[in-house]
């Protein structure tokens, strides 16, 4: 049966009769009625709402909590009117009433006809048809502490016949893991920053992709693109009492997810709850909460996760496969293609086929515009007229980092703090020498920068390799390891790498912060390059060798600037600079098709803005 319908009038009366039957004097001593209480589950407090009654075969119309001066007296499960009371409708009570602080000394079931007292401590029925005040003080005052055993009947009870509260406490499960993933500004381990927040709009995509019963959604974008804000942007905006999200962070644990689950449930209600027992709420929860949508949040997902929980994933997506149930995943561009596709073959997976794509880009202006403001007004921090061309800008975890740099400028009434429109080797150097990075962090940077180089004739032989190192600095963990073998353990345990698998067994270390990479190369190559200078090379080759060796490297063009720099304040290095710097002039320019449409934005300072608009395509 569904949902009684009964206006506020009707609910009110009804009340006020079965009150007036066993409870004559009530109006007199002014008790009211709470149709809002939580009851507790451990460390979770779950709402009973009026709006959400229970729905399982006890089949009732509302719980209403009934207060004194903020003393709770009687727990009310009023029933459908002629409906038989039974066993479960008399557990069922009990079991929210020994859950409610402070515990309410009666228990009422009542279908309008017919009403049953119980006592909420020892949950034995009363032989009394009408109750007072007085009685209600005594039981109060005789009042006992449940044993653990009680408890525990009370927690299964109600997890059994309602699981709106499961689907509740699922969402407290989701709050408390994202966070853990909070931190400061300059907490880059966290991924989750609530001073420095930007509002993505492709959640407005997602959210009309899952109108359309879209049930399986991935958002693809690189590493530290910010997909993790991204499901927790999702989870802010959707969490509440007729939604219910599932947060799994495949890199939190590496066992069963509904081991996990239960865990957390066993640890925090102190009841033993199997694995088995979460996946048959779950399911039921689907099935008994018809007008509620629920969403799985899959972060993190990759085609190396132990085969254990990518099987679990699987049946979670096959679970949350129905109506009003939605599959939201992050995964990064090299394992969406891992993933997707089955190894060897050009058919997809069923992740792969049954998946809507959305990358997640750079900020486009909007977001841009709102990221400036948010510089702004927070830390007086500005960005230069054409700032808005510069990719680097277009990277939230690029403005994180910039926040943090010169948040704590001594910046007076009306005064702020301006960063280059184009990000040059001032700028690298300012990133490099943020008080954030320790001194050990700093040392670990410059290892992984000297196995970046060395692995430059890997990467031409394996593609693999290649991909994920280009513009990231990414090594195999076995040549960190055979390089400096003392520091393997200290570097995974430091938060500022990522590991990640090959599909040939191999291991890549991924470092969060490239910009220490591009900063740490310009002396290791400045003497490379020096080197080859002394080996008698003409200039053209060591140009190219220059070139060679740079492009992998992340922020490649800064570096370089870095490195010619470097060259020209050694001793000896002006000619090599000047011949370096004339066989980078010969080499032609890249051309582009600018097509039709293109518009171009110029600022001059004299002029303000000037914007040009191509009527017709042309090469520039």
């Amino acid at each position: 049966m569904g949902k009684e319908k009964i206006n506020e009038a009707t609910l009110e009366a009804r009340i006020d009769a079965v009150l007036k039957n066993i409870f004559p004097t009530f109006k007199e001593v002014n008790v009211l009625h709470q149709k809002y209480f939580s009851i507790n589950f451990g460390k979770h407090d779950v709402l009973v709402d009026l709006k959400e009654p229970s729905t399982g075969y006890t089949k009732a119309i509302l719980d209403v909590l009934l207060k004194i001066d903020d003393t709770n007296i009687i727990l009310l499960e009023l029933k459908r009117e002629g409906l038989q009371l039974d066993e479960n409708d008399v557990n069922q009570g009990l079991s929210y009433a020994r859950l409610t602080h402070p515990m309410p000394p009666i228990v009422l079931i009542s279908n309008g006809n017919d009403n049953w007292l119980y006592n909420t401590y020892n949950k034995q029925k009363l032989d009394k048809t009408s109750i007072d005040i007085e009685y209600i003080q005594t039981l109060i005052d005789n009042s006992f502490k449940l044993a653990i055993n009680d408890f525990k009947d009370a927690v299964n009870t109600l997890l059994n016949n309602d699981y709106s509260l499961f689907s509740k406490i699922i969402n407290e499960i989701s709050e408390l893991k994202f966070q853990r993933l909070i931190g400061t500004i300059n907490e880059y381990n966290k991924p989750l920053c609530n001073e420095f927040k930007i509002e993505r709009k492709i959640i407005g995509k997602i959210d009309s992709l899952f109108s359309d019963s879209q049930p399986l959604i991935g958002i693809v974008g690189s590493a530290f693109s910010g997909k993790t804000n991204l499901l927790y942007q999702f989870f802010e905006k959707y969490k509440d009492e007729n939604c219910f999200l599932l947060y799994i962070d495949c890199n939190d644990h590496n066992y069963s997810i509904f081991q996990q689950l239960a865990n957390h449930f066993t640890s925090n209600t102190k009841v033993l709850i199997t694995k088995d027992k979460i996946r048959e709420w779950l399911i039921n929860s689907f099935t008994d909460l018809t007008e509620s949508k629920f969403f799985l949040l899959i972060d993190n997902f990759n085609n190396y996760i132990p085969e254990e929980i990518k099987n679990e994933i699987i049946e979670l997506i096959d679970i949350f496969k129905g109506i009003n149930h939605y599959t939201l995943y992050t995964i990064d561009k090299y394992n969406f293609k891992k993933i997707a596709f089955v190894e060897n073959r050009q058919y997809m997976t069923i992740i792969g086929e049954y998946s809507k794509i959305i990358n997640l880009d750079e900020l486009d202006d909007d977001e841009y515009e709102e990221s400036k403001n948010v510089l702004f007004n927070k830390f007086r921090i500005a960005i230069e007229h054409g700032g808005h061309y510069t990719p680097e800008y277009r990277e939230p975890r690029v403005l994180r980092h910039l926040a943090n740099i010169y948040k704590d400028n001594d910046v007076i009434d009306n005064q702020f703090v301006k960063i280059v429109a184009v990000p040059d080797y001032t700028h690298l150097k300012a990133f490099a020498g943020s008080g954030v990075y320790s001194k050990n962090v700093r040392e670990l940077y410059k290892k992984i920068t000297f196995c970046f180089i060395s692995e430059q004739p890997l990467r031409k032989k394996d593609s693999d390799l290649q991909i994920i190192a280009s513009g990231s600095g990414a090594i195999l963990m076995e040549t960190f390891k055979e390089q400096f073998p003392g520091d393997l353990e200290e570097l995974i345990k430091s938060s500022v790498v990522v590991l990640k698998d090959l599909h040939n067994g191999n291991v890549v270390i991924y470092p969060k912060i490239p910009e220490l990479i591009a900063y740490y190369s310009i002396p290791f190559i400045s003497k490379l390059v020096m080197d080859e200078n002394t080996k008698g090379r003409n200039y053209q080759e060591i140009c190219s060798f220059f070139i060679d060796i740079m492009i992998p490297f992340p922020y490649c063009d800064i570096s370089a600037t870095g490195v010619l720099m470097e060259i020209a304040y050694a001793e000896n290095g002006v000619e090599l600079f000047s011949e370096l710097v004339q066989e980078l002039l010969k080499i032609p320019p890249h051309f582009e098709q600018i097509n039709k449409g293109t518009k171009t934005l110029m600022y001059l300072e004299d002029i303000g803005h000037i914007q040009l608009n191509f009527e017709d395509s042309m090469i520039v």
